[in-house]
């Protein structure tokens, strides 16, 4: 949906269609910021698209990361990189217009960033020992947010360990923090 300052609210995207192309055509997915680029993406089935104006004045959708319906984690290019969620609440974008996806870390690959058209895999340590040292992706609420600084992200994770933790992305380490 968007609202204009008129208040005015109208659909732009739907929970069906294309993955790619004119965007009143395309499925909707997470809304993402890049204030870098002052550029809506959204999340996609394994993927994130960016929302493009064309030089008519047409707002397109293109996939800039990860393999569209198709699951995995793996690193490299953006575009033949694979996200394992296929629509994904724990994506942000810092201000120097990186990105930050978050998911389930059975394999140890809990953060992925996409960076400069690459992803890569931040790895996680816990500060402190915890009964379980991987993360639950959680379907409730907000579970990954910006930081006082483009080096700190807050992870909420709602199953095992539960709990609210700061990550440091120059150590990659974890500190819970509630």
């Amino acid at each position: 949906m968007k609202v204009t300052p008129d208040g005015t609210l109208r659909v732009v995207m739907e929970t069906r269609g294309l993955i790619e192309g004119p965007m009143g055509d395309c499925q909707a997915g997470f809304p993402v910021w890049n204030p870098k680029e002052k550029t809506l993406y959204v999340t996609g089935p394994n993927c994130l698209r960016k929302v493009v104006e064309k030089p008519d004045g047409s707002k397109w959708v293109e996939v800039v990361a990860g393999t569209p319906g198709k699951s995995g984690n793996q690193d490299g290019p953006a575009k033949e990189a694979t996200f394992k969620w296929p629509t994904n609440r724990g994506v942000v974008c810092n201000p120097k217009g990186t990105f930050y996806w978050y998911e389930d870390s059975d394999e140890k690959k809990g953060l992925r960033k996409i960076e400069n058209g690459v992803v890569s895999t931040v790895p996680l340590k816990f500060k402190e020992k915890d009964p379980d040292d991987r993360f639950s992706f959680s379907y409730q609420g907000s579970i990954l947010s910006l930081g006082e600084n483009d080096d700190t992200l807050y992870i909420n994770s709602w199953w095992v360990p539960r709990g609210v933790f700061r990550c440091d992305l120059k150590t990659g380490e974890l500190t819970r923090i509630m």
